[in-house]
């Protein structure tokens, strides 16, 4: 009824229904109370012997003998003045902790302190935006009773987290003032918030989804026990798989998938790289580079391993058997370009003819073959034919490929990288006959000459310096 009368007055939308009827309640309330105290009490607010029977002559419109008569019973009824005294020495304790915030509001006080902290804070606690409220004008605390009450609350947040504020009588400001909460508000946030805005209850499962999750935890329990002894027979399979399939390479006459690495042909030579885990499968073809003495990136390499260099992934998603952490290097795709490690045992040397797949166009193993859409998982690299000498470059650069390409076994003398380019303190990278080929060949560049590149950069840009580092 009072829904409707106020549409017909104001314009007012739906969603403001609940907040309009909580203000025109209280307007009503404090419309009561004034009645009371001006036609049913005397000077010193007693209640009259004799009340008037008629309602006040400015209000005789709007209530009617009937209405009046009810609301003089009501408030001269006993229980109702008892309540009604109760109710006063209750309002009398806030005079106790008194409320300086002048008509700013807790709102408002709220959104001034979210705006000076300057951070993401979206709510103050109800503890600190209390305390706020009755500061003076310098932010200090006047009051003894007010400073008591935030001493135990800075006590209480040492010991109650955020998280176990469930509800009113678990909160830090409650059992600081040692005051119950009374439904339909809440004490120290302004008006307008209930228990239900700002202590929102947790939901509460049934017992229909409870026991729906133990169920989906048991069938997740089996399914992992299977999973495991499943696994458990694989591998016990795999290892017997394995040893067959490595006693067939030992015996055959095209390679060897466990020779030591003395045994294996000095210079460069095509190979088959596989993985034994979880299944013993090829996963790529590339070369083997067996010089004596050899370094990877820099490195000393692990032993029972080899040096080699990717050149056409069969399982481009393996990941490698020692990754290459400094340049993010993790599976065999990433690997295509650069030189990795190898373990001796899972290296099978072959001929160049059985290295690449014959494709329809491709005669040369050093031709170009670009990846097609339907098979992107076998990438090959584009190779250039070497020469010894090339007149396009000066004799130096010549006699230098020359040099290390008769002598592969020899190097440079290391090239010391400055501190802090990669990171680390002392970094050196080592010019060999491959270093050279790649730069002189124009052939694909591998990660230790795009280390000596950017130190060669690093230092013209710094220092001025045109330093050469052949």
């Amino acid at each position: 009824m009072v829904w409707k009368d106020i549409q017909l007055t104001f314009n007012v939308d739906v969603s403001h229904k609940k907040h309009v009827l909580k203000v025109a309640g209280k307007l009503l309330r404090n419309f009561r109370t004034y009645l009371a105290n001006c036609h049913l009490k005397d000077e010193n607010g007693n209640y009259l012997d004799s009340p008037p029977i008629q309602p006040p002559e400015q209000y005789a419109s709007m209530i009617t003998e009937d209405v009046w008569r009810k609301f003089v019973a009501k408030r001269m009824d006993e229980s109702f003045q008892e309540i009604s005294k109760k109710n006063k020495e209750r309002a009398s304790h806030s005079n106790k902790y008194p409320y300086r915030a002048s008509r700013k509001g807790y709102a408002r006080l709220e959104q001034e302190m979210i705006k000076k902290s300057g951070s993401n804070v979206t709510s103050v606690p109800r503890q600190e935006l209390w305390k706020n409220a009755r500061v003076n004008k310098a932010g200090e605390i006047e009051n003894e009773n007010v400073q008591q009450v935030w001493d135990k609350c800075e006590l209480l947040s040492q010991s109650i987290h955020p998280e176990d504020i469930t509800d009113a009588r678990s909160d830090i400001l409650s059992q600081a003032l040692c005051v119950p909460e009374y439904p339909g508000r809440v004490r120290g946030v302004g008006f307008g918030v209930t228990h239900k805005d700002y202590f929102p209850p947790k939901k509460r499962h049934t017992q229909q989804e409870h026991d729906l999750l133990i169920a989906q935890i048991r069938d997740m329990s089996a399914r992992m026990a299977r999973m495991e002894k499943e696994m458990l027979s694989l591998r016990q399979k795999d290892s017997s798989d394995s040893t067959k399939k490595l006693d067939a390479c030992n015996s055959s006459g095209k390679g060897s998938c466990t020779i030591p690495s003395n045994s294996f042909p000095e210079g460069v030579s095509c190979c088959k790289l596989f993985v034994s885990s979880p299944l013993l499968c090829l996963v790529a073809h590339g070369k083997l580079h067996n010089i004596q003495s050899d370094t990877l990136h820099g490195r000393s390499l692990p032993n029972g391993h080899v040096k080699v260099s990717i050149d056409v992934v069969v399982e481009p998603d393996i990941s490698l058997p020692i990754p290459n952490m400094d340049d993010d290097i993790m599976t065999i795709r990433q690997a295509i370009g650069t030189f990795v490690a190898w373990p001796i045992n899972l290296l099978q040397v072959a001929d160049a003819d059985s290295t690449i797949s014959k494709k329809k166009g491709v005669n040369n193993i050093n031709d170009s073959i670009a990846p097609k859409a339907k098979n992107r998982g076998k990438m090959v690299i584009q190779r250039t034919p070497r020469t010894i000498i090339r007149r396009n470059l000066p004799k130096w650069c010549n006699y230098l490929s020359l040099h290390l390409k008769l002598k592969s076994t020899e190097s440079l003398p290391p090239i010391e990288m400055e501190k802090g380019i990669f990171g680390l303190d002392e970094h050196k990278e080592i010019v060999n006959g491959e270093v050279i080929g790649e730069v002189i060949d124009h052939g694909w560049l591998g990660a230790a000459t795009i280390s000596i590149y950017i130190g060669y950069v690093i230092n013209i840009r710094e220092h001025g310096l045109m330093i050469l580092v052949v």
